[in-house]
């Protein structure tokens, strides 16, 4: 299996720095090893990195009574794919546009992470999914998340109904 993968260089802290970063996507299979620069400037070799692949892809195993089924252990694809969406909505300033037209409100997610942290908070606690692995209300998750980011932009807007306890615990 090959993926793209883009290298970024490393903050002396530890932080990724993305935005200073020349990315560029590197095409790598799986257990080959990815050469990442140091975090020295550029002179020191690169260092072996090698990408796995999840434990439970393409592996099945044996219940008691001999049945075969797929392991646990990774997020079924309609859950990955809701949440990629979710993402990308996100990032481009395009979630819930009936709500959100007109705000620009990516600025104020990224201020201090605090506020972004809350957000994919509220759409996993809401997100529903069911015993086929499904997504069951991938709107309403969007629209709870939108609903804390306007309120958050807007100090005027009310949200309706007001937000529970088990939607804003932070996992």
């Amino acid at each position: 299996m090959v993926t793209d993968v883009v290298t970024s260089s490393v903050h002396p802290e530890g932080f990724r720095d993305l935005r200073r970063a020349k990315a560029k996507p590197l095409r790598v299979a799986y257990g080959e090893p990815l050469p990442l620069r140091g975090t020295s400037g550029g002179d020191e070799p690169a260092r072996p990195r090698r990408l796995r692949q999840p434990a439970s892809v393409g592996r099945m195993a044996a219940t008691a009574s001999g049945q075969q089924h797929q392991r646990v252990g990774q997020l079924p694809e309609d859950v990955r794919s809701c949440y990629r969406f979710f993402a990308f909505y996100l990032a481009n300033g395009t979630l819930c546009l009936d709500l959100l037209d007109g705000i620009d409100y990516r600025p104020a997610l990224m201020k201090f992470g605090s506020t972004l942290e809350q957000v994919m908070a509220i759409f996993s606690n809401v997100l529903d999914v069911d015993e086929h692995g499904r997504v069951t209300n991938a709107g309403d998750a969007e629209w709870r998340a939108a609903q804390y980011i306007r309120r958050h932009c807007d100090r005027e807007y009310t949200i309706e109904p007001p937000f529970e306890d088990w939607e804003l615990e932070l996992p």
